[in-house]
């Protein structure tokens, strides 16, 4: 859907939330304009094919066109809960790492990156 496209964590949420209502609004003028477009459908919105969790101002505008449910907000909590802990996995990396070469680096980041995604529930 619609909201499969990227932005920061720190974007506005308004801005996102506008963003969104824009594509959601002109969609007819650009839904045959690849073989894809069908995927950028308000509709198909809430089953992202990616792993990262939905910006508020995403969640906003869904709320508001009854598209967002409890099981979408369950699977976005997991994802918010992962980025946290995968957050907090990169800087005991960073830390542990400091002054060591690249090989030794991506060692202690694969070990720390498991050690976090093992620790986080993941049945969404």
């Amino acid at each position: 859907g619609i909201v499969g496209k990227a932005t920061r964590a720190e974007q506005d949420e308004d801005f996102v939330y506008n963003f969104l209502k824009a594509l959601d609004a002109t969609y007819p003028m650009y839904k045959d304009g690849t073989a894809v477009m069908d995927r950028w459908a308000l509709e198909g919105a809430g089953t992202p094919p990616i792993d990262v969790p939905f910006h508020p101002g995403a969640i906003r505008y869904l709320e508001e066109k009854d598209v967002w449910t409890d099981e979408m907000q369950a699977w976005n909590e997991q994802r918010l809960a992962r980025l946290k802990a995968l957050q907090a996995a990169w800087k005991q990396a960073n830390e542990k790492a400091a002054g060591k070469d690249d090989a030794a680096f991506e060692k202690i980041w694969q070990a720390e990156r498991q050690q976090a995604i093992d620790t986080v529930s993941d049945d969404a």
